[in-house]
């Protein structure tokens, strides 16, 4: 379990690279992790679709021994200071391209990641192709995540549809788990002012396991 410091440290260094998460919601998912057997590479092993600025990027290093960030902009020279993202393998290019695919499996086999994190374009059709081009990479006792599978009108007014396919995916997937802050009880952090939304209903983490 990863102690209320460590945890402190982890939330603070996703903050300097710009995390768009909610707190408790994302505490949970990185206990949910770290405390998830490790699988049959011998370490933890992880798959992020979407780097971004890099926020979630550094917190799931710190949990994880191999990563691969995938992300269709070329960020990983921006990305500093190095230390933060040890163990870290950037892939520049289109999540569900051929190309890009390879060389996620050069780096990690099919059905031998502990987890693949979903970030990238948050459109129906593109995290539906993302679930499908990616769960094979998953081992059976894995998770495949989305982020951001609340459905509500500011959702609907940004485009935001991740949760149009995680409501149809539920319905045939027997283990799901869905972590979600309450909105009515959320309050936005100062350090989160310049960073996040100012409307509440945004967010949610879904994790489907991997049979």
């Amino acid at each position: 379990m990863i102690s209320r410091l460590e945890m402190d440290r982890i939330w603070a260094l996703a903050l300097k690279h710009s995390a768009i998460q909610k707190k408790r919601e994302f505490e949970t998912l990185l206990q949910l992790l770290q405390q998830a057997p490790v699988g049959l590479m011998g370490a933890r092993v992880g798959i992020e679709i979407g780097t971004r600025h890099g926020g979630t990027t550094s917190a799931l290093c710190q949990i994880t021994d191999v990563l691969v960030s995938v992300d269709i902009g070329d960020v990983s020279s921006r990305l500093t200071p190095k230390e933060d993202f040890e163990g870290c393998h950037f892939i520049h290019g289109h999540s569900q391209g051929e190309d890009t695919l390879e060389r996620v499996e050069k780096i990690i086999p099919k059905g031998s990641a502990d987890y693949v994190f979903l970030d990238g374009n948050h459109s129906y059709e593109d995290i539906k192709a993302d679930y499908f081009a990616y769960r094979d990479f998953v081992e059976p006792g894995g998770f495949i995540i989305f982020h951001d599978i609340c459905v509500t009108d500011y959702t609907d007014q940004i485009g935001i549809e991740v949760g149009k396919f995680w409501l149809e995916l539920i319905v045939d997937e027997p283990h799901c788990l869905a972590l979600v802050e309450p909105w009515q009880l959320y309050k936005r952090p100062p350090e989160l002012e310049a960073i996040v939304p100012p409307h509440p209903a945004w967010g949610g983490i879904g994790c489907v396991l991997k049979t």
